[in-house]
């Protein structure tokens, strides 16, 4: 069991590989300053850039954009030992980064500032990346593991603010005692913790007296000025809570990294995934690892009942869809077009889905990578199906930013599919922690490329041509 110090979340969230392995007690004691001066200068960041301008009623885009640029910077300056050597941690940075720009120049009016769904979206998923910009910057990330990788993720939100806020007493003690080795007992480190502790009293206790008494409030604003006490009381509580709740998710963070530096050599991360083979002489080598407990036959029995299902449907696609050889009475091509654009994304989701769990659970046999690569040639005519829908859509009804992005959205997916292919062939490739990357640059190109530009300019061509 955990001992009183560490908590019981201690042992899942700052290393879930394994329990054996006992966690430090505390980080070193520079370490703890630095992290809290970190978490303090975003705490402060949030407040000054994004809440007050929120609070006062006026835009904070250009601030929220600064604030992230501002965090990324330094993130990646105080975790520099782990970034440096991960491509994925330097690919969110500059994600990130890129959507922060994007939103800079939005707010400033020069491009791009008539793009508010874009715009929601973006503000949205910068807090996102930046979360696993965080949780794939540690020592313990495997591009291989993903579903771990996305437990720290939850766990980055939910968890790792509130499981380590004991932790604070540990650097905040040390800066409190006068008798701490580590640090001088100065005039200026006396005159700074008044400060520290002092103001924050003094501000509260004064905002309460001063709601209570209008006379002592009307003293108090002749001394002060028009100073608004019980809003520096409310920016400072945000402050503090947010400080400590910072500190917390970057100790969780950082424990993880000395916790997997202290752990003996295991498998090697890039052939850890990879589960072992047994051979037997003239016959096809298959995968008997406890790891992938699908029964191959029933998975090719359920593949192939899946592809005679699309090998009728794609019947009916190159019949009355891609060689337009007439529809039943009542339908037009825009009606035809509408009815299935969105089903079929859906049965393109399940096709991937379903192409990873065999690749996964499956032992691997000649006859599944086959039924494999028909799989995904079938999901390739459904979604070409989906694409043609959408352009006879498009073309009856003019460009929208939602059909836009659908559009583009399925180049990505055709981008998927390819990768599905390569895949069959070499095992070592981390697919999920690749489509995760290609669908971040597939976000960010998609505000550079100015959608609204876009459709404005296609619907005044369709209507001029008409």
């Amino acid at each position: 069991m955990p001992s009183p110090q560490q908590g019981v979340f201690a042992s899942p969230l700052r290393n879930p590989d394994a329990i054996a392995a006992p966690l430090p007690q505390r980080l070193p004691r520079n370490r703890e300053y630095l992290l809290l001066a970190l978490a303090f200068i975003t705490a402060t960041g949030v407040d000054r850039l994004v809440l007050a301008p929120v609070l006062a009623g006026t835009s904070a885009l250009r601030g929220y954009a600064m604030l992230w640029m501002v965090w990324v910077v330094a993130f990646t300056t105080v975790f520099w030992p782990q970034c440096r050597r991960k491509p994925y941690s330097w690919l969110a940075a500059t994600g990130i980064l890129l959507l922060c720009v994007w939103l800079l120049l939005s707010g400033d009016g020069m491009v791009y500032q008539h793009n508010p769904e874009y715009t929601t979206l973006c503000v949205l998923s910068i807090p996102a990346l930046a979360m696993m910009h965080m949780q794939i910057s540690g020592e313990d990330f495997d591009a291989h593991s993903p579903a771990r990788t996305a437990m720290h993720w939850l766990a980055g939100w939910f968890l790792q603010p509130f499981s380590a806020i004991h932790e604070l007493g540990s650097p905040v003690s040390a800066i409190w005692n006068a008798n701490n080795p580590d640090k001088r007992h100065t005039a200026l480190r006396v005159t700074g913790m008044s400060l520290l502790i002092g103001i924050p009293v003094l501000g509260v206790l004064t905002a309460l007296l001063t709601s209570a008494d209008s006379i002592f409030r009307q003293g108090v604003q002749t001394l002060l000025g028009e100073l608004d006490l019980t809003s520096f009381f409310v920016h400072t509580l945000i402050i503090v809570v947010m400080t400590v709740l910072c500190y917390s998710l970057l100790w969780n963070c950082d424990i993880r990294n000395i916790t997997t530096n202290s752990k003996p050599p295991t498998a090697t991360a890039k052939n850890a995934h990879i589960p072992p083979r047994t051979e037997t002489p003239g016959q096809e080598k298959v995968d008997t690892s406890p790891h992938r407990p699908f029964n191959p036959t029933v998975c090719t029995i359920v593949l192939a009942a899946v592809l005679a299902l699309y090998l009728a449907f794609s019947g009916v696609q190159f019949t009355f869809l891609f060689a337009r050889q007439g529809l039943p009475d009542g339908y037009t091509y825009a009606e035809y077009a509408r009815q299935g654009f969105w089903q079929l994304l859906a049965v393109t989701g399940i096709n991937l889905i379903g192409y990873g769990m065999v690749l996964i659970y499956s032992p691997r046999k000649r006859t599944l990578n086959g039924l494999l690569l028909c799989l995904i040639a079938a999901t390739a005519v459904v979604l070409a199906s989906s694409a043609v829908r959408l352009s006879l859509y498009i073309t009856a009804y003019g460009l929208t930013w939602l059909r836009l992005a659908s559009l583009l959205f399925m180049g990505l997916v055709a981008l998927v599919l390819i990768l599905a292919i390569v895949r069959l062939r070499f095992a070592d490739i981390p697919m999920l922690t690749v489509c995760a990357t290609l669908f971040v640059f597939w976000f960010v190109l998609l505000g550079y490329l100015n959608p609204s530009a876009i459709i404005d300019m296609y619907n005044a061509t369709a209507t001029a041509g008409f």
